[in-house]
């Protein structure tokens, strides 16, 4: 019939220094008038100071996929 199995969960915990973050910020857009689709975004280190900035100019794509560009390319920058 039925079991009396439990979900259990188990939390990992991953000492990480504070000097080995890094801040990806990413934006894409659509520009109303003319329909140019650009992303872009930056990377900054722990203290706030300025790693890499990165742009693209898209061809035709729609706000979201704008967006998801950007996150691709920071992403992958950072790799």
């Amino acid at each position: 019939m039925g079991s009396n199995k439990r979900n259990t969960h188990k939390l990992i915990s991953v000492n990480i220094p504070d000097n080995a973050w890094v801040f990806l910020s990413t934006d894409g857009a659509v520009a109303r008038d003319s329909g140019c689709p650009a992303s872009g975004g930056m990377a900054r280190d722990h203290d706030g100071n300025w790693i890499v900035g990165f742009s693209r100019f898209l061809g035709d794509c729609s706000p979201f996929e704008a967006e998801v560009w950007g996150i691709l390319d920071g992403i992958l920058i950072l790799l």
